[in-house]
């Protein structure tokens, strides 16, 4: 089996942050830490006080949530792009695709 290969996420980005893939509400969530598979983000809910820092956070396509038991999944929730960042990453990629890939590359590694 293949393993899985979240998205490109950097530190300082910003991303949505939910419970749960097949949550509707989302949560905007400052990412503090990039791992190889999971990422670490500080997020800002209207249950929170004030920002929640939440490690082990799954992309949320990540086959690997489906896996967790409904108490680490609750603890850590999943994370995707803003639809801005979708944009802008869309941007990039097709005006300097071979530039942009380097670029990705670089952060990453």
């Amino acid at each position: 089996m293949d393993k899985y290969t979240p998205p490109t996420v950097e530190v300082a980005m910003w991303v949505h942050w939910k419970y749960d893939p097949l949550d509707e509400r989302l949560a905007a969530a400052l990412v503090t830490a990039v791992g190889d598979q999971s990422i670490t983000v500080t997020v800002f809910h209207r249950g929170f006080v004030n920002g929640k820092s939440i490690s082990g956070v799954l992309h949320a396509e990540d086959p690997a949530l489906k896996k967790r038991t409904p108490d680490n999944q609750n603890q850590s929730g999943c994370w995707q792009h803003t639809p801005l960042t979708e944009k802008l990453m869309a941007l990039v990629q097709k005006a300097a695709p071979k530039r942009a890939r380097e670029l990705v590359d670089a952060s990453v590694g």
